[in-house]
């Protein structure tokens, strides 16, 4: 039977709960109990009950399934029927046993860790690296000042800590934002979002990309017998493939087809939520064999060295600026700058936009323009010098 066919109304179980259809089911027995069953798969209880004191529908979530129940939810919707009959408020929001920033953060990495998220522990990582001092402060402590304070210290740095720009000081706001908004959905807090009332303040979108000298000195430095052979084929194949460092990372060598040069990154870790196809050079498709190679009883293209819990390296920052500095070019340029370079020079070169946008993974072309249409002084002289003025 489709949800068209099936009655609205349900025994509601445990199997049911399982295996019913996008839709809204009613409980056969406690009629105030509804199941909700979103187009994307996601399975909850909610509570709704006519009040005749307040004149108004009450609704009320009773958890995701399968942390919750049939019959706790079943229980929990008696429970509140008989306050509703009653005129009282049941709408008020009761605060969550873990109230603290790390325990919101912990709970975050660990949902995102089920869904089988790419980069489940960015919010912790943001906090614990910019933030540690605040993991036992109660969420509800922080404020709209003590953010703004922290973010500005971040962006800019002061007398104790060096500055780390403005993007970070923005991915911090970014990273409170979205666990205000996660302690909000899943466990009832009832404290502002004060983050939201933070200036991210991204400034002017980044520009920078690498010139043909600093492209040729980093690649020569990677080639050095000190980087040879892990660090050398993760930023290498950075730079040819201009995939996000966290999908490369992260990445299973059941996502490649080499024999055919592709490499599919999956839904749930790509940026957009849809599966990416990258295209591989030859030079890609030999270092990733000699990899695998390297590895070969590891799931992972790139295992951990270095015992982190993903079971893939991850903290690549301290290795990039070593790198910069003994290929002696400038130490503002950050791993995502490679992904930049990688759409510019195809650019450059008179690729369409529209190929460059789906080589990128973007949704549209718009996005491709605005950060990666940028053009190096190299090749803005060789333009010049050929154009008839």
């Amino acid at each position: 039977m489709t949800n068209e066919t099936l009655p609205k109304v349900q025994a509601l179980s445990e199997s049911l709960a399982r295996t019913l259809p996008p839709g809204e089911w009613q409980d056969k027995t406690q009629k105030s109990l509804y199941f909700y069953v979103s187009a994307k798969g996601t399975r909850s209880y909610g509570f709704y009950k006519w009040s005749s004191a307040r004149q108004q529908p009450i609704r009320k979530s009773l958890g995701k399934w399968p942390e919750t129940k049939a019959e706790d939810a079943r229980k929990e919707a008696a429970r509140l029927a008989v306050l509703v009959a009653d005129g009282k408020d049941i709408t008020a929001r009761t605060a969550s046993k873990a109230q603290t920033v790390s325990e919101f953060a912990n709970g975050h990495a660990e949902k995102l860790k089920q869904e089988n998220r790419a980069a489940w522990e960015w919010i912790r990582k943001i906090l614990d690296f910019h933030a540690p001092d605040w993991s036992a402060l109660p969420l509800d402590k922080l404020t709209k000042e003590m953010i703004a304070v922290r973010q500005r210290r971040i962006a800019y740095g002061d007398a104790s800590h060096e500055p780390r720009g403005k993007q970070a000081g923005a991915a911090f706001v970014k990273a409170l934002r979205a666990l205000f908004t996660y302690a909000e959905k899943e466990h009832n807090f009832e404290g502002k979002n004060v983050a939201k009332l933070v200036d991210r303040a991204p400034g002017v979108a980044r520009q920078r990309i690498l010139s043909e000298a600093e492209r040729v000195a980093i690649i020569a430095t990677l080639d050095s017998p000190r980087w040879l052979p892990h660090v050398r084929p993760y930023f290498r194949l950075l730079m040819l493939t201009g995939a996000r460092r966290a999908n490369l990372a992260g990445a299973r060598k059941e996502q490649f087809k080499l024999d055919v040069s592709e490499w599919r990154v999956p839904a749930r870790s790509a940026k957009g939520r849809r599966e990416l196809l990258v295209h591989l050079l030859p030079e890609a498709v030999e270092l990733l064999r000699a990899q695998f190679a390297r590895n070969p009883e590891s799931p992972w293209v790139f295992p951990t060295t270095s015992g982190s819990s993903s079971g893939h390296i991850e903290e690549l920052r301290p290795v990039w600026k070593a790198i910069l500095k003994e290929a002696g070019v400038s130490d503002d340029i950050t791993i995502h700058d490679l992904r930049r370079t990688f759409g510019s020079r195809l650019l450059e070169q008179e690729t369409p936009m529209e190929v460059v946008s789906k080589l990128m993974g973007h949704r549209n072309v718009a996005t491709t323009a605005k950060h990666y249409a940028f053009v190096t002084d190299e090749a803005a002289a060789k333009h010049l010098n050929r154009a008839s003025l």
